[in-house]
């Protein structure tokens, strides 16, 4: 019996043989059997129909399994898996054919053929095979290529950061997928909130709209909780929430991949075609390569802001030093020339030392003086340092206190003060840290308000909470200037009057917070200004505790 005989008389026997086989290298890839047999009925008749071109694999059986590398490519075969199915048309042959009678096998010539056959074409399929898979590695160098230049781009001074160009990484992502969406999601590992996206393709601005946790209900939650690809064959039946309209924009597989550990954030990179398929190894291989990339980029651009910000800070830092040089050099000057000037005088006639006592009261006085200025420099730099101020509470009056200070301040700047104190506002404060705290609000009223209008301080008291409040009216404090105002050398004044170190407002913030409280400012044209002091009633169970320490009062 010939070949082409034996083929139309047992091709259903010879296709169970096969099968049989042949469903178990492939049952991994989810192959039913009209899709792990298709090739198989056309490649048999091609052999049957071969004639005297038997053994040279051309025409139309080359074409047929040229059709089929193709096909298994995209289903995710290897090569061994692909030259086995051609393997196993062979034994499967031989098989049937050892059941037959003598009489009805095919000649030696026939079946000498067939195997020319079918080893020319494993020698084409393993050629073709390691062609495609060189063009995809070089696809992939080609995509990693192009985004080491965007990261690359991205760090050169004046070009937009990586961030503002996630959109054109996105679309080279989409390009190297074959996919009509791409979609990065950064996630903040602690709180598991979104904190960035970027979407290119079909149904961006539903993915955006959302997505806005990382909710395992959700395809992109789902891929954020594991370290495997997640996909999905179609939206369209998929039990994840998608949204409506993602299940209507065309997009049906999709394929997730968790990115490494990106600082504090957890990152999502995924893709999605039209067709209603699974994605094969080679894909998910394809996007994990690309997603490491991006981190590699995204790391990179992470520490280039970093160090910008160091040097931005350092430079920010060394301004302020050479100004503080500057200010001191300034500043101490005059008291330092003048406790000179009066300790000479005294040098020179040291027999009125008796009568010259305003002299020692004035010397006494300017070394006072820079005393505070020393004092209050290193508490500033102490609260700039992420530091507190050292407090020595104890019983405090707080009335009393307010009128002192506003003693003191009408002896340097005539009558303008008003206190509104009710009785008996007793606390456990830092006598000494709220002095300076009301003078300088103080001081900085009289300087920076109406010279007309009076300085008005305030004391009350709500529950457990102490509030001191001191306003003047005049030109108010710019909203730019309110938010940095109690930063270290931050002098926010009004043109032509005077300006000090910038350190004051923020002693005061020191004090408030080292008490427990804060210090807050309001500021309208309508209303004047207003710095408020808000403090509990007892700031001794606020302090931090030393090493070893029992716990007890601070009186």
């Amino acid at each position: 019996m010939s070949l082409p005989s034996v083929i139309h008389e047992h091709g259903a026997e010879i296709v169970a043989e096969w099968t049989d086989e042949a469903r178990y290298a492939a049952s991994a890839r989810g192959l039913d059997r009209p899709a792990l047999t298709s090739m198989l009925h056309v490649f048999l008749e091609s052999l049957a129909d071969a004639g005297e071109e038997l053994g040279r694999f051309s025409g139309r059986r080359r074409e047929v399994l040229e059709s089929h590398l193709a096909s298994r490519l995209r289903q995710g075969f290897v090569l061994p898996e692909i030259l086995d199915e051609i393997a196993l048309v062979g034994r499967a042959l031989v098989r049937v054919w050892e059941h037959l009678p003598p009489e009805e096998r095919p000649s030696a010539c026939e079946v000498a053929g067939v195997f020319r056959e079918l080893n020319e074409a494993t020698i084409v399929v393993a050629e073709a095979f390691t062609r495609h898979m060189l063009e995809d590695e070089q696809t992939e160098k080609r995509y990693r290529r192009l985004l080491e230049r965007i990261g690359a781009d991205a760090l050169k001074p004046g070009h937009a950061t990586l961030r503002e160009r996630l959109s054109e990484v996105l679309e080279l992502v989409m390009d190297a997928m074959a996919a009509q969406t791409a979609s990065l999601l950064l996630f903040d590992s602690a709180t598991d909130c979104l904190v960035r996206s970027a979407t290119v393709g079909a149904a961006h601005e539903e993915v955006e709209r959302l997505v806005s946790s990382r909710n395992p209900c959700t395809f992109e939650g789902r891929v954020a909780s594991r370290e495997e690809s997640t996909s999905i064959v179609d939206v369209a039946t998929t039990e994840l929430e998608v949204g409506e309209s993602l299940r209507k924009s065309g997009i049906h597989a999709l394929l997730g991949v968790r990115l490494p550990p990106l600082h504090s954030l957890v990152g999502v990179l995924y893709v999605g075609i039209s067709e209603a398929r699974p994605f094969t190894p080679r894909e998910v291989r394809r996007l994990e390569a690309l997603g490491d990339q991006l981190v590699l980029q995204l790391d990179n651009a992470k520490l280039y802001a970093d160090l910008v910000e160091s040097v931005e800070r350092l430079e920010a830092a060394r301004a302020i030093n050479e100004r503080l040089v500057a200010l001191i050099a300034h500043d101490l000057r005059g008291p330092l020339a003048s406790v000179k000037m009066r300790a000479e005088a005294l040098m020179r006639r040291p027999e009125s030392l008796d009568e010259r006592c305003d002299l020692v009261a004035k010397i006494n006085a300017n070394v006072d003086r820079m005393d505070r200025m020393i004092s209050d420099l290193l508490d500033a730099y102490r609260i700039r340092s992420g530091g507190s101020l050292s407090l020595r509470l104890e019983r405090c009056e707080l009335g009393a206190l307010a009128r002192d200070v506003c003693e003191e301040l009408r002896i340097a700047h005539g009558d303008r003060f008003v206190l509104r104190a009710p009785p008996g506002l007793v606390g456990y404060w830092s006598t000494d840290e709220l002095r300076r705290a009301i003078w300088n609000l103080a001081d900085n009223a009289v300087k920076y308000g109406a010279k007309d209008q009076p300085v008005v301080i305030a004391l009350r008291s709500a529950g457990e909470i102490v509030a001191i409040d001191v306003h003047n009216s005049g030109t108010p404090i710019s909203s730019e200037d309110q938010k940095r105002i109690f930063d270290p050398f931050a002098r926010a004044g009004v043109p032509g009057r005077p300006r000090g170190w910038g350190l004051g407002l923020t002693l005061v913030r020191g004090c408030a917070e080292a008490h427990g409280g804060r210090v807050t400012v309001e500021s309208t044209r309508e209303k004047g200004t207003t710095f408020t002091i808000e403090l509990p009633l007892d700031a001794r169970p606020l302090q931090p505790r030393a090493p070893g320490a029992t716990s007890g009062s601070t009186a």
